[in-house]
């Protein structure tokens, strides 16, 4: 199958009921992204606002757009990306590119002016903008850890995206930066990711960020303009950090937290409740002893 493509297509591979008319699909489309001409999969959501031509659901909601009931819209997901064909992109190089030994460049790549690429280092499905410097041995494009458990066995869930990284970015040696689902991983303009740090499929960080070594963060999670994540940081799937915030080293980050927070401890928390929380503590073991 590709797109473009029908509802009543897209209801006859997921196994569906349709509910609305048989609407043109364009594509798949993130749930926090407007796409009036596409596909949307609706996991946990019981209300949707954004503009959409199709939804797959559960269960029906107050929304205008056709929407398509499953069992299991995951599952559903699943069907549907083992399904959709996918055209092999030439390989595109720009100019005054530095590529180091044992480079790999697989389809669906494009490498903006002036970027560097370190040894060792393999790329796939990614969109590397200008002036972008990679570190050795990362690996750029890869499929995603993205499971669904379907009668007593996972199944892995099939990727299509790619990596986008923008102008003036900065990645160290040794990471690995996962594929987006259907659509991107997106890194911002001038984000400097330090050394073995790992990135989740669907992720999206902003620009000017600063994440530091060893972090690793899940699927889906979004990360706003000049955030700094520091050392051995975890970051739960799905979560939203906003812009201009601090997530100190350590942090086990288990939900969402606004513009301008500093976090940490685990579960992560505002920094000065960590700070009391480490006092009395101390406190305590005084009494103790």
């Amino acid at each position: 199958m590709r797109f473009p493509t029908t509802a009543a297509e897209i209801c006859k591979i997921v196994s569906g009921v349709r509910y609305g008319r048989n609407c043109k699909i364009i594509g798949i489309i993130d749930p926090d992204r407007p796409g009036p001409d596409h596909l949307v999969f609706l996991f946990d959501k019981r209300q949707y606002h954004l503009p959409a031509a199709c939804l797959v659901v559960r269960e029906r909601i107050d929304h205008p757009a056709t929407q398509i009931v499953v069992p299991d819209p995951r599952f559903g997901l699943y069907l549907l990306l083992e399904k959709i064909e996918i055209e092999v992109e030439k390989v595109q190089v720009g100019r005054g590119v530095t590529i180091g030994p044992y480079v790999v460049i697989g389809s669906g790549v494009a490498i903006g002016d002036g970027s560097k690429i370190g040894p060792f280092t393999q790329i796939t499905y990614a969109r590397i903008g200008r002036n972008v410097k990679i570190g050795g041995g990362c690996l750029i494009g890869r499929s995603g850890f993205s499971l669904i458990k379907r009668r007593g066995r996972f199944l892995r869930i099939r990727h299509i995206g790619n990596v986008v990284i923008r102008d003036g970015a900065e990645i160290g040696s040794n990471c690995t930066i996962d594929r987006g689902t259907f659509t991107s991983t997106e890194i911002g303009a001038r984000t400097r990711i330090d050394s073995s740090v790992h990135i989740g499929h669907n992720v999206r960080i902003g620009k000017d960020c600063t994440i530091v070594a060893q972090v690793g963060i899940a699927g889906s999670t979004r990360i706003g303009h000049r955030t700094m994540i520091a050392g051995q940081v975890g970051i739960k799937d799905g979560v939203e950090i906003g812009d201009n915030c601090r997530v100190l080293a350590k942090a086990g980050v288990f939900k969402s937290f606004p513009t301008g927070s500093t976090i940490s401890g685990i579960p992560a928390r505002d920094h000065r409740k960590t700070l009391r929380i480490w006092s009395r503590l101390s406190r305590m073991e005084k009494t103790d002893d």
